[in-house]
């Protein structure tokens, strides 16, 4: 009996030797296997978001270049602008009262810091707004009311100021286009611009 109780032990303790090892082993595989489905979460959300910023940066350049479009085409049918400021002022001619043709802008300093139409930011070129019908350009009130809201977080600004050489102010005329937009990670803004020149 010595002998059977001897192997009997060797065993029970063989036994459970092994199922310790094999517990730990499979605590160890599930939190390795728990790493690696975190890991692959991680990646596909981060994915998301990257898409999810691709696609709200091509919003963005259609947003802008529709403006740019849009003051193009005011500039080419000659449409009105209007400012806060009397343009009766120096050299903006031919404007009457605080509306102008966009053809008179050309006789128009826009980023000079004293004499220009523009209020809101002066020496920084002229806050506007497009209408609705995208016909005509108007200075807001404010700079608060110089953002356009385009609807699902994104705003705009049109800035037109002269062109550079600010020097030669009378062929050029720079359309920057300030679209921002906010979403989880802060706000974001691209800027697009172009020059206009005198037909």
């Amino acid at each position: 009996m010595d002998v059977a109780t001897s192997i009997m032990k060797k065993t029970a303790s063989k036994f459970l030797d092994t199922s310790g090892q094999s517990l730990v082993e499979v605590l160890v595989a599930l939190t390795v296997a728990a790493l690696v489905i975190l890991a692959l979460v991680v990646v596909s959300l981060m994915g998301l978001k990257n898409a999810q910023f691709a696609q709200n940066q091509a919003k963005v350049t259609k947003y802008a270049q529709e403006a740019i479009d849009q003051v193009r085409a005011i500039r080419d049918r000659n449409g009105n602008v209007t400012f806060q400021n009397n343009l009766s002022n120096p050299a903006c001619t031919p404007c009457s009262g605080n509306t102008c043709a966009f053809s008179g802008l050309w006789s128009c300093q826009l980023t000079k810091s004293s004499g220009s139409p523009c209020t809101l930011s002066p020496g920084n070129g002229c806050y506007l707004v497009l209408s609705a019908d995208g016909t005509s350009l108007s200075e807001p009130s404010s700079l608060n009311n110089a953002n356009q809201n385009l609807g699902d977080g994104f705003s705009r600004q049109v800035i037109l100021e002269d062109g550079a050489p600010a020097l030669d102010y009378s062929k050029e005329k720079r359309v920057r286009v300030v679209v921002t937009w906010t979403d989880s990670s802060g706000t974001h803004e691209s800027n697009v611009q172009t020059i206009l020149t005198k037909h």
